[in-house]
């Protein structure tokens, strides 16, 4: 699998900092190139990349939620809803700003997006798709090969 990260500097390897401990990427240039014109091409061999099919309904329901426990079980109080959010990607409400431990909506999204991350890590992946305001996007984990275009 290829895909594309725009940025504003050349990046030479995917570390384990920030918010969601990888990179956001896409599946096309144009997409990568609206976050910086330095494009990156990241390599990924297609069994190192958890779709949400294979999420949804591939892998056995049992590792997944023993990977969210993994992630998040020693302080989230709702592993069910967790799993909604983080994994079936279910709408933020109100309550949920609590249970994330998040000060507000857009830092709860955030959240459920770096636990989702977590998880396909935990599970062996290197990069998982998801949902946000681009459409689909992949959240690649380090060890993911990466170069500039």
């Amino acid at each position: 699998m290829q895909l594309f990260h725009g940025s504003y500097e050349t990046i030479s390897e995917i570390k384990n900092q920030g918010l969601f401990g990888g990179l956001f990427a896409a599946d096309s240039e144009a997409s990568a190139l609206a976050h910086g014109d330095v494009l990156h091409v990241i390599e990924i061999e297609d069994s190192k990349a958890l779709t949400q099919s294979v999420l949804s309904y591939e892998l056995d329901h049992e590792a997944v939620m023993a990977a969210l426990n993994e992630v998040a079980g020693h302080w989230c109080e709702d592993l069910d809803r967790l799993y909604e959010l983080a994994i079936e990607e279910a709408q933020v409400k109100d309550a949920d700003i609590e249970l994330l431990k998040a000060e507000d909506w857009a830092d709860a999204g955030w959240e459920a997006q770096r636990i989702r991350g977590q998880v396909a890590k935990a599970l062996g992946f290197q990069a998982v798709e998801m949902s946000d305001e681009h459409g689909t996007t992949w959240l690649v984990m380090p060890g993911a090969n990466i170069r500039e275009a």
